[in-house]
């Protein structure tokens, strides 16, 4: 009963605040996700696993294109906009390298996109 109430309570400050619901609410969550994916390709492109990398890669595009909806309706936050978008085409960028074998330019892109998040939280820094 006290989760129920808790969910609630969260929805109505969503909603009072003007943010999507859902969008606020999974933001934290993507934001893990993100942490855990991009920690995960670096550490599959060191073993050489493309597949596992591939995999990583591909969520982390899905995580991005999701921020970049975000940050696109919220509207304050042009700058993390762009990276989401940035982030979104490196992460896709991924894959074609691994085709080739290319874990040296792939692992490059990994840093990257861990360097984004970073750039990112310089000037946002998350909520707590």
């Amino acid at each position: 009963m006290n989760a129920i109430r808790t969910g609630l309570a969260l929805l109505a400050c969503c909603a009072a605040l003007g943010a999507p619901a859902a969008s606020f609410f999974e933001f934290g969550v993507w934001m893990r996700a993100l942490d855990q994916h991009s920690v995960e390709v670096q550490r599959s492109l060191g073993r050489r696993d493309a597949e596992a990398a591939r995999g990583h890669a591909r969520r982390i595009e899905q995580l991005y294109a999701q921020l970049e909806v975000f940050y696109a309706q919220d509207g304050r936050t042009p700058d993390a906009l762009e990276i989401s978008r940035d982030g979104k085409a490196l992460a896709a960028g991924i894959g074609p390298l691994l085709d080739r074998q290319d874990f040296q330019a792939a692992t490059d892109a990994a840093v990257r996109l861990a360097r984004a998040c970073n750039d990112c939280h310089d000037n946002h820094k998350p909520l707590r």
